[in-house]
C-alpha cells in the first residue's frame, strides 16, 4: 500500500519536468580571464560561460598589451573554470579557447598586483 500527496492540497500545485538531450553550447561572447600576482607566480583563471566544444587553452603573456607571447597551454578542466600558474610576474595576459574548429580569444587584461 502506498499513499502520496503532491503539493499543499489547496489546488495550487505547480510542477515542472526536465528532459536531458544532447546540447552544444556556443557562446556569442568571448572567453573571460582574471590574473593576479601572488609574489612569485602569476595566477590565471579562465572560463567561457556555456561553451562545451573547446578542449584546451592557450595562454599568452607579456610586458605590454601588444607584445604577448604564448607562455603555456593547458587542458580545459572539467569544471567551470581552469586555473594555471606561470612562474614570475607578468603585466598583461590573454587566453584563447581552442578545440573542434573553435578558436576564441579573451580581451587582453592587466594582471592585478596581488591575489
Amino acid at each position: 500500500v502506498f499513499t502520496a500527496t503532491f503539493g499543499p492540497g489547496d489546488g495550487h500545485i505547480m510542477s515542472y519536468r526536465a528532459h536531458r538531450s544532447p546540447w552544444v553550447g556556443k557562446p556569442d561572447t568571448a572567453p573571460d580571464a582574471f590574473a593576479c600576482f601572488d609574489g612569485s607566480k602569476t595566477n590565471i583563471y579562465m572560463s567561457w560561460m556555456g561553451a562545451t566544444e573547446h578542449t584546451s587553452w592557450t595562454i599568452r603573456a607579456g610586458a605590454s598589451e601588444n607584445r604577448l607571447k604564448t607562455v603555456q597551454k593547458a587542458q580545459r578542466e572539467g569544471k567551470f573554470e581552469t586555473a594555471v600558474a606561470i612562474d614570475g610576474k607578468q603585466a598583461f595576459v590573454q587566453v584563447e579557447a581552442v578545440g573542434k574548429g573553435i578558436c576564441s580569444k579573451s580581451a587582453t587584461i592587466s594582471v592585478a598586483a596581488s591575489c
